[in-house]
């Protein structure tokens, strides 16, 4: 585990770095992304809870979903910035754009609704989210857009990481370094 979190603290530091270096907006929220990744993934472990809350066993019940709807929003942000939907594809910027905000109403809900309930809908929302991005790269790469190449091979490549690592939630794939830590 401790290598997969120093993989994903460099990630974040290095990110860190270049948006404090360039300004871009787009590094800001592939940080943003990341920490929440990395929340997620700790909450998982059972180390959000050990070291951040301990105390707090209401926040912890529900932070997986919060995290969940978190990841939503800085993805959706990302993508937007990323591929310059707002000048380029203005239409599918405000797509992009109302489905980070459902992702902040999620995060909002799952703090008053069931966890069970909640949970639900928030990885409801990241599967549509997941095929709507994976759309919006194929999209542009068809229409030559000069960043869809890149885009779409790395949200491959968390695609396939995403699906590994719910499979193993789910017992279908066992449990190794790979699939434990995919996402």
């Amino acid at each position: 585990k401790g290598i997969y979190y120093g993989v994903i603290i460099v990630m974040i530091l290095y990110n860190s770095f270049i948006y404090f270096s360039v300004r871009e907006v787009a590094y800001f929220y592939y940080v943003c992304y990341a920490l929440s990744l990395l929340f997620f993934q700790a909450g998982i472990d059972g180390f959000t809870y050990q070291w951040f809350w301990p105390d707090l066993t209401s926040f912890n019940e529900v932070s997986f979903a919060i995290f969940v709807a978190f990841i939503i929003i800085f993805i959706c942000l990302f993508s937007n910035t990323f591929l310059h939907l707002a000048s380029s594809f203005p239409r599918l910027s405000q797509m992009m754009l109302g489905a980070a905000l459902v992702g902040v109403l999620m995060a909002v809900a799952a703090m008053v609704i069931p966890y069970s309930d909640a949970i639900r809908l928030v990885v409801a929302w990241a599967v549509v989210i997941c095929i709507f991005c994976l759309g919006v790269g194929l999209y542009l790469f068809i229409n030559h857009a000069s960043s869809a190449r890149y885009y779409l091979t790395a949200w491959f490549v968390f695609m396939v990481g995403s699906i590994a690592f719910a499979l193993n939630k789910y017992g279908v794939l066992p449990s190794n370094l790979f699939t434990s830590n995919a996402m």
